[in-house]
């Protein structure tokens, strides 16, 4: 699985993004993040984790877009994925995620219901996103959680 991590000047929340994933415990995860030059304190905590990461740099990219794209393009998983530098997973969900995707090989994308939290990691509400049903999906326009999605690398 390839999972990254953009960031720019997201320093004060990005430790507990990366620790969020590394805590999963996933055999054979590739975990990068990539950072768009930050000048806060993300390159400090990026380096206190490098030696848990399978890369990762910081410079001037065109964006969220292309950060995600060249860390995936420098992965091998069978999944990927991202989590944003403000985002947390919860414990198990990289499990339940490829569990449910080798169960069901007609899925190319899974995403999770999500918990909005504060700075301070206070859940302020809980968002269980629907089934997803695709003309739904294009005549009202209803999102699907970014963060805890898994797609196949082949979709």
């Amino acid at each position: 699985m390839t999972l990254v991590t953009p960031s720019y000047n997201q320093g004060q929340f990005l430790e507990s993004a990366i620790l969020s994933v590394l805590r999963q415990g996933y055999p054979d995860l590739e975990y990068m993040v990539v950072d768009g030059g930050s000048g806060d304190e993300s390159v400090d905590v990026i380096r206190r984790y490098e030696r848990q990461l399978t890369f990762w740099e910081t410079g001037r990219d065109a964006g969220q877009a292309d950060a995600i794209n060249r860390g995936w393009r420098r992965g091998t998983g069978k999944y990927v994925g991202w989590i944003n530098a403000d985002d947390m997973l919860v414990p198990g969900s990289l499990f339940t995620t490829v569990a449910y995707l080798e169960a069901h090989p007609e899925v190319d994308m899974v995403y999770g219901d999500l918990c909005r939290i504060d700075a301070q990691g206070r859940v302020l509400g809980r968002y269980d996103y629907h089934d997803f049903d695709l003309a739904d999906f294009l005549i009202h326009g209803h999102e699907m959680a970014q963060a805890g999605s898994l797609l196949r690398r082949e979709a």
